[in-house]
């Protein structure tokens, strides 16, 4: 698992659903798996009990992923993301 910010970088012209997220917004949470084409990435919101971090049932979901661009960024069926990943400074 690992802490990351995700930011929208580009809406695509031939996006299915357009205008639902603005470029250049972001969202911090936690990454289970990367990002695998064909399947739409998620982001966790995770919460932590006793050192334990069960998967929330809450987070953010992009639309299905098309292209790996490189090891951080990809595109999905509406955009284009890029993921950075998190210090322990930055959460």
């Amino acid at each position: 698992m690992k802490r990351i910010k995700i930011t929208k970088l580009e809406e695509r012209p031939d996006a299915e659903v357009k205008n639902n997220i603005a470029v250049n917004s972001y969202r911090i949470g936690t990454m289970i798996d990367e990002p695998k084409v064909g399947s739409r990435f998620r982001l966790y919101d995770v919460i932590s009990i006793n050192g334990f971090e069960p998967r929330s049932l809450t987070g953010f979901w992009t639309s299905t992923v098309e292209e790996i661009i490189d090891d951080k960024t990809f595109k999905t069926v509406n955009s284009i993301y890029i993921i950075e990943e998190l210090s322990e400074e930055d959460n």
